[in-house]
């Protein structure tokens, strides 16, 4: 129940792990259900707002979510204030993609942010798992499950690709972050050097 951008780490060879499973709840099978109204306003999905008893649904709202921010930089249901977060969410407020985006990914998104959870995609009748999801042709074309399982699939983004880059960040932090002090410590050494009012003196 918070599936989101900043629970998706990258590990030194490029692979996804999870992070934060505090809202996480174990539920003993698929037809187990929850009521508990907890999550992010920007990822809440409609069964979550209304109240109404949910499973595995929520998940598959979340990848469409995250799916969709990886897409185009931003969250479908998005506002600066929260009950208009809700309210967009709750009346399907129509969001809109890059036109870069091609019609398959805007179509699998879609289909994962379905408000009718029936006919969300991961949460057919047959049961909510990720084999609907994997068979889609979207994720079918260009995903390899079995390499992505053993690992074998080369990652596209790697921690040594990016490391030049992250050295330069770095020193260019420390390099802030040493004027800064520097700068400080200027500062409370002029103060030092002030004659404070001792407060048995007296003004005249």
């Amino acid at each position: 129940r918070n599936l989101k951008l900043e629970t998706i780490l990258l590990t030194d060879n490029g692979y996804i792990k999870l992070c934060d499973f505090a809202f996480a709840k174990l539920l003993s099978s698929h037809s187990s259900y929850t009521y508990s109204i907890v999550g992010v306003p920007d990822i809440m999905p409609p069964e979550i707002l209304l109240g109404r008893p949910y499973s595995f649904s929520v998940d598959w709202w979340q990848l469409g979510i995250a799916m969709f921010e990886m897409l185009t930089s931003r969250t479908p249901f998005y506002s600066p204030s929260m009950f208009q977060t809700h309210k967009n969410v709750l009346q399907n407020h129509r969001y809109e993609f890059p036109s870069h985006i091609s019609s398959l990914a805007r179509c699998t998104c879609m289909m994962l942010l379905q408000p009718n959870i029936k006919k969300r995609l991961g949460c057919s009748l047959t049961g909510m798992d990720a084999k609907e999801v994997k068979q889609n042709i979207w994720f079918k074309n260009h995903v390899d499950w079995t390499a992505i399982i053993e690992r074998s699939h080369p990652a596209p983004y790697r921690m040594k690709n990016i490391e030049t880059n992250s050295n330069k960040t770095m020193s260019m932090l420390n390099t802030i972050e040493s004027k800064w002090l520097d700068e400080y410590d200027q500062a409370v050494r002029s103060l030092m050097n002030v004659n404070f009012l001792d407060e048995n003196d007296s003004i005249s």
